[in-house]
C-alpha cells in the first residue's frame, strides 16, 4: 500500500479458534475500533484501492475532537468535514449530541 497507518494494527491467523473467537469468516478483513460500531467488516472485491479507501474511511470516528491528527486528515488528505463549535453550554452539549446520533448516516 501506498500510504502507512502508523495507527492501524494488523493482524492475520490460520487458525479456527481466534476465526471462532472473533466471529471472523475465512478470507475476510474485519477492523475492531474503539469508537463508533467497534466492527466494521469489509465488504466488496479485494484490490489495493478497495482495501485502502476501507481502512482510510474506517481510522477515525466520524466524529472527533480537532487535533494534529484530525487536521493532518482533513487539511492533508482534502478530507471534507463540518466543524461544529461547541463550548460547555448546554445547548452546545446538545448540538454535540444531535451530530453524533445522525454520524452514521454520515460516513462513507
Amino acid at each position: 500500500m501506498t500510504k502507512a497507518f502508523d495507527d492501524v494494527v494488523f493482524g492475520h491467523s490460520f487458525s479456527a479458534d481466534v476465526r471462532s473467537h472473533y466471529g471472523v469468516a475465512v478470507n475476510s478483513v474485519v477492523l475492531f475500533r474503539k469508537f463508533d460500531s467497534p466492527r466494521v467488516e469489509f465488504s466488496g472485491e479485494f484490490s489495493v484501492a478497495n482495501l485502502k479507501k476501507f481502512i482510510e474511511t474506517n481510522e477515525v470516528p466520524v466524529v472527533m475532537g480537532f487535533d494534529q491528527k484530525a487536521a493532518g486528515k482533513i487539511f492533508g488528505e482534502n478530507v471534507p468535514c463540518l466543524f461544529l463549535l461547541t463550548s460547555e453550554t448546554e445547548e452546545s452539549k446538545a448540538a454535540e449530541a444531535a451530530l453524533n446520533s445522525v454520524s452514521g448516516q454520515l460516513h462513507g
